[in-house]
């Protein structure tokens, strides 16, 4: 575990290398600067990503493979930063559609590797989910007076298997809590006491929404998927905000969503991306307008009121693709935090 903790924590100070320096190179391309500008507003919010979620990273498998993915593409990326600044003659260069489709696959492939990382997390909170099922069930045993209550042969071998157990240093914390409430029960039989202390778990109950703020994130998740489908142009880009929308609805419907409208730090992030999904929303409406329609489309509020207008929307669309995708990574990280019982907490009660 230490070996994977020491790995997981060495690619993520390589990957936010890789991003300051590719983010400082940009200002000196000499060539395709609109398109290494995309790919730095990118890889910032990356690093911006990185930055939010030190110290909450969970040693796996799954992270650390998305991770290793991420530090390849961002050397590519460092690569192709670094061969703008350089003037070649006109007979060595790429042709601008060449080069534009290089930074195009780039920015996808980025996307995707993210797209898993969010997967991932939703995998954990889901399985999360399931064991604090089973905690709940074995808190209303222990208080009902389970382990107590067994005939004396049955406790000395619950006692003795307890006492064989090894590792449990490398136990999760919900599974310390739950071998507390048996030792305590079967000690001096306040192990019932020792559940009822623990607060029960908020907005387990069922899936749904009911605060107002996650209501209407979900509510205009589910207006920009209806309408993107009625896009005239920027059909593809449009097409990436739908899916990131649809995302967006599903998490903030999960049951272990319920906390991140009630803290003030990840409320706050909801917000933020309250702003992000009504700007997407204006872009979708944008799309629905005929070609050739001299509509400007309106500055959009996460694009620090660097409105391109109607020439080039592509670029604007992107900006929100990103920020969507740096929420539907925090966010979910945010998630598993609230869900997991603090070490501190569990130390109090035990003793």
């Amino acid at each position: 575990m230490m070996g994977m903790v020491g790995e997981t924590v060495g690619l993520v100070t390589a990957i936010l290398s890789l991003a300051s320096r590719i983010v400082e190179m940009v200002d000196s391309a000499r060539r395709s600067k609109e398109q290494c500008s995309l790919l730095s507003e990118h890889v910032q919010n990356i690093r911006n990503l990185l930055t939010q979620l030190d110290n909450q990273w969970t040693p796996d498998l799954a992270t650390e493979g998305v991770l290793r993915s991420l530090k390849t593409a961002l050397d590519d990326a460092l690569l192709l930063v670094e061969a703008c600044q350089i003037e070649k003659p006109w007979y060595k260069r790429l042709a601008p559609s060449k080069k534009a489709k290089k930074f195009d696959a780039l920015d996808k492939r980025i996307s995707i590797i993210l797209q898993q990382f969010h997967v991932a997390n939703m995998v954990l909170i889901v399985n999360i989910h399931k064991d604090r099922f089973f905690m709940t069930v074995l808190k209303m045993l222990l208080g009902d007076g389970a382990c107590r209550n067994l005939p004396e042969r049955k406790k000395n071998e619950l006692n003795s298997y307890i006492r064989g157990l090894t590792h449990r240093d490398d136990m999760s914390t919900d599974a310390k809590w739950v071998l507390g409430w048996i030792q305590k029960d079967l000690a001096d039989g306040n192990g019932s006491r020792f559940a009822a202390s623990i607060p029960a778990e908020e907005g387990s109950g069922g899936g749904g929404v009911s605060d107002t703020l996650a209501k209407e994130v979900v509510q205009t998740c589910e207006l920009i998927v209806q309408e993107a489908g009625s896009a005239r142009q920027n059909q593809g880009h449009v097409q990436r905000l739908k899916q990131l929308a649809q995302q967006v609805a599903d998490l903030m419907q999960h049951p272990q969503a319920y906390g991140l409208t009630r803290e003030a730090e990840t409320r706050e992030m909801v917000n933020n991306l309250k702003e992000v999904l009504g700007d997407a929303r204006m872009i979708v409406w944008y799309s629905q307008q005929p070609q050739r329609s001299m509509i400007p489309l309106p500055l959009i509020s996460c694009s620090g009121g660097r409105g391109r207008g109607v020439e080039q929307p592509a670029e604007q669309i992107l900006t929100v693709v990103y920020k969507m995708e740096y929420y539907l990574q925090v966010l979910p990280v945010m998630a598993r935090r609230q869900m997991v019982i603090p070490e501190s907490e569990y130390g109090a009660q035990a003793s």
